[in-house]
């Protein structure tokens, strides 16, 4: 259980330091005047920061997992 836990946690923070990557690429499009590049870009960070709040949502809710019959 402690390897998943620590693979979760690890692949949380890749996906968070991807995210702000992309914050930073938004930024670059945004003074080069590409916007349809910022808007994916948005778009792809948007779904990094989702991720990592699913991967850190999914450890939290498996430690009392209740049986429904």
């Amino acid at each position: 259980m402690k390897i998943r836990n620590n693979t979760g946690r690890l692949t949380q923070l890749f996906l968070l330091g991807e995210g702000l990557l992309h914050l930073t690429e938004i930024g670059v499009a945004y003074t080069e005047e590409a916007f349809s590049t910022m808007v994916l870009v948005s778009l792809h960070s948007l779904v990094f920061f989702v991720s990592a709040y699913y991967v850190g949502h999914d450890l939290i809710h498996h430690r009392n997992r209740m049986v429904m019959l």
